[in-house]
């Protein structure tokens, strides 16, 4: 497709079209005298040609004509996007990236491996200490809290599978269809952060709480309590 070569026009059109209609001049990139030095492969809109009635070829069709055989052709299907190579993250630029995140599940591999296996430069939620390359340090594949080894209270802590204690409270609760209050810390009454279960323990009027087990469940004794590490200390 070529643009009108008059100055200041903006009209488009195929050569091919061009040649249909007979009107048109085109120049073509050369001739019986060899390459044409000026304006090669141009050609001018019905609208500024001046082509002689008497040179319009015969059976030449009109723009009408053209417009409307045009409108009938299928509309030609948009071929598939080409494939990208699933290269890694950081070594993508601005457009690889954006092609790279069109891919669902590309983006959702690249957030487990952000939020869940990167480890490196986060400190512990505990101690608030860093250790080199992440080595040591262990993330709840539930809500995301990070802690050393040297805080780990858990028997069982495997990298990758460890749930916090708060998140397997949650979602035990969901499972059994048992109302739960979300847990929050007795302390400072945030929800978030490394939370443990922990409890309170009368240390009077223990007869009285005995035989009032209702009261007993209501009150503080009674509830599950929840505390982070570093409130408790």
């Amino acid at each position: 497709m070529n643009v009108c070569r008059h100055a200041g026009c903006k009209r488009w059109i195929h050569v091919t079209c061009a040649r249909a209609v007979g009107t048109c001049n085109v120049v073509h990139g050369e001739n019986v005298k060899g390459p044409v030095e000026v304006n090669p492969w141009t050609l001018l809109c019905p609208e500024h040609s001046s082509v002689p009635v008497s040179e319009i070829p015969k059976h030449s069709l009109s723009t009408e004509t053209l417009i409307s055989i045009a409108q009938e052709f299928p509309i030609e299907p948009k071929p598939a996007p080409a494939p990208i190579a699933l290269i890694p993250f950081n070594t993508a630029n601005e457009i690889e990236r954006k092609a790279l995140l069109a891919n669902k599940a590309y983006e959702a591999e690249l957030l487990v491996e952000i939020t869940m296996k990167k480890l490196s430069g986060v400190r512990c939620e505990v101690c608030d200490q860093a250790e080199e390359n992440g080595i040591g340090l262990t993330r709840c594949s539930g809500c995301a809290i990070i802690f050393c080894a040297s805080c780990k209270l858990d028997v069982d802590c495997i990298q990758g599978n460890y749930k916090c204690p708060r998140c397997i409270f949650v979602e035990t609760a969901i499972k059994e269809g048992r109302g739960f209050t979300t847990p929050s810390c007795i302390a400072c009454y945030q929800q978030g952060g490394w939370l443990r279960a922990s409890h309170a323990r009368p240390v009077s009027k223990k007869s009285y709480w005995k035989h009032n087990p209702r009261e007993f469940e209501k009150s503080l004794f009674g509830r599950q309590l929840w505390c982070h590490t570093l409130c408790a200390l």
